[in-house]
């Protein structure tokens, strides 16, 4: 599932930072309540962690510091950060949400991007990748999507 699920968010490992907030950084698109002046907090990394307290939480539990809100960039201009912040992504907001042990691919959607879950062709896309991550792994275990958009 946690492969599925960044190989969707990152457009297949290519990107570490939200498409759409590039060349503005999305202003009062995400939470900045936490956040340090003129700072954005869109998704960057391979999970494309988005608002401040995301950021705030990550940066200390992993460095014990604010270095993310002070430079949130880092988490897509270093690789390790941006592999950090997915794992710890994942086992903070993700892993032990209800459903996901029960192999509930919708119910990680719901965790990482919950406004897909209303209908939006994206939640399905993700999971035909899950799909195929599946099949490559030679795993026959029927995928279920229980959680999203059913």
């Amino acid at each position: 599932m946690f492969l599925s699920q960044i190989l969707w968010e990152s457009g297949g490992l290519r990107y570490k930072r939200e498409l759409i907030c590039i060349k503005t950084g999305c202003p009062g698109v995400y939470d900045h309540s936490v956040g340090a002046p003129g700072k954005n907090y869109y998704g960057r990394g391979y999970i494309q962690l988005t608002h401040s307290y995301n950021y705030k939480a990550a940066s200390l539990d992993l460095y014990h510091d604010l270095r993310l809100i002070t430079n949130p960039d880092m988490v897509a201009d270093n690789e390790d950060c941006a592999w950090a912040t997915a794992f710890w992504f994942w086992k903070i907001n993700v892993h032990n949400r209800a459903g996901v042990q029960q192999h509930h691919f919708g119910d990680a959607t719901r965790a990482i991007n919950g406004m897909e879950c209303s209908g939006m062709p994206a939640a399905r896309k993700r999971f035909q990748i899950y799909q195929h991550v599946m099949r490559a792994f030679h795993i026959n275990e029927a995928p279920n999507e229980h959680g999203c958009y059913n």
